[in-house]
């Protein structure tokens, strides 16, 4: 062989063959040929290859396995949880459904609750005691007393002692007619006596604000038909019920169309109303009878307190025609000339025996001075009704030949 190609193979094999082969020794232990060049047999020493093997091997299918088995979890996984959402859908449609008829369950129960209050509203004989009308009642009138108080001591001292003349109190009772059926009487006799302003001044401004009490809350068969058709006729239906119904079920009639007419009410216009009346003309009032000069704007510091009682007054008529049922009650105020009724009034002298009144020797009513209460009912139907005092109002009352 040529030197150039033994050198070619020679050093083919150096580069694959390593240094030191591993051969095995005693006891099957291998030992490392440390040998460099030809070999004993003198050719080149004996190379050892290993060969990758080729093709899928144990680890390779293992892995297609794994593969293999996530892709069916995998899957599973997928159609559970479309399972789950379909479950979900059909959860959350029968929840609102169930949602759905409490709804119309609580919608139901609520209309069957308000029917059942409205029959027993019709049916119930159930009221507060009288005792509570009656207190109220006795604030009110209470409260015009302070009222009454409180503008007198609003005046001026010197101007409460001055005597009254009649010619000012003509001027007063020709502008101001519709008072004076209350005043004229009282005023007329207290210029004639040349009485001091401050024995009549306080019974005058009580008078005055009942009297605006009774035309706008008491007297109409509710406060917001004051000076209206409609109140007469809705008395007239009363009547016609109570003289075919008993007591009871005429006063449910009376109360539900009296409550029926509450929410369409202006309270706070009412009270206005009854207020800007009642200061109009006592500011007129004492115009007429005090010392030139007087200027009423010391009255309007008064006004909140006629506001109070008036919304305190259809409080109260609002609790005896909108709930009591065992009788009807109606607040009363008589008219000066009227005979005075022991049963009905209760007889009240002016300050320091002014006009020379005096209550026992009552015959006649000057001035009314509070509201009285009367109750009326009956037991049978179209029975003649029967009318018992609660509460008596108070007057000025005179002598019939004086």
């Amino acid at each position: 062989m040529p030197l150039s190609a033994q050198s070619q193979i020679a050093e083919t094999q150096v580069l694959e063959e390593p240094h030191y082969a591993q051969k095995p020794g005693r006891g099957g232990k291998p030992t490392w040929n440390h040998n460099r060049g030809k070999s004993m047999r003198g050719g080149w020493p004996q190379q050892s290859f290993r060969h990758r093997p080729y093709g899928r091997t144990a680890a390779g299918a293992r892995g297609d396995d794994l593969i293999e088995r996530y892709n069916d979890v995998t899957e599973d996984l997928h159609v559970a949880r479309e399972a789950l959402q379909t479950e979900r859908r059909v959860f959350k449609d029968a929840i609102r459904a169930v949602e759905q008829e409490l709804d119309d369950a609580r919608s139901q129960a609520a209309s069957l609750a308000r029917e059942l209050e409205a029959v027993k509203a019709f049916t119930s004989t159930q009221e507060p005691d009288v005792s509570v009308l009656l207190k109220g009642f006795e604030s009110l009138n209470k409260s015009v007393v302070e009222f009454a108080l409180n503008i007198c001591r609003s005046l001026d001292p010197t101007d409460l002692i001055v005597t009254m003349h009649r010619s000012s109190v003509d001027v007063f009772i020709l502008r101001h007619e519709a008072a004076s059926a209350l005043l004229s009487p009282i005023l007329t006799r207290a210029a004639d006596a040349g009485t001091r302003v401050q024995d009549v001044i306080a019974p005058v401004v009580q008078c005055v604000l009942h009297s605006a009490l009774l035309q706008n809350i008491f007297r109409p068969f509710a406060p917001s038909l004051a000076r209206t058709p409609q109140s007469q006729y809705l008395y007239t239906m009363r009547t016609n019920v109570y003289n075919s119904e008993t007591q009871e079920s005429g006063a449910r009639w009376r109360a539900l169309t009296y409550r029926a007419l509450i929410p369409g009410r202006d309270d706070g216009a009412l009270a206005t109303h009854i207020a800007t009346q009642t200061m109009e003309l006592l500011g007129e009032l004492l115009r007429a009878i005090l010392p030139p000069g007087f200027e009423p704007e010391a009255l309007y510091s008064s006004e909140s307190t006629i506001l109070s009682i008036a919304l305190s007054a259809m409080r109260w008529q609002d609790l005896a025609r909108g709930i009591f049922t065992s009788a009807d009650y109606d607040a009363f105020l008589p008219l000066p000339g009227e005979i005075f009724m022991p049963s009905d009034m209760h007889p009240v002298e002016l300050l320091r025996g002014a006009l020379g009144t005096a209550a026992q020797a009552a015959q006649k009513v000057l001035l009314p001075v509070s509201l009285g209460l009367r109750a009326t009912s009956m037991v049978e139907a179209g029975d003649e009704r029967r009318t018992r005092l609660i509460c008596k109002a108070n007057v000025v009352g005179v002598r019939a030949s004086r």
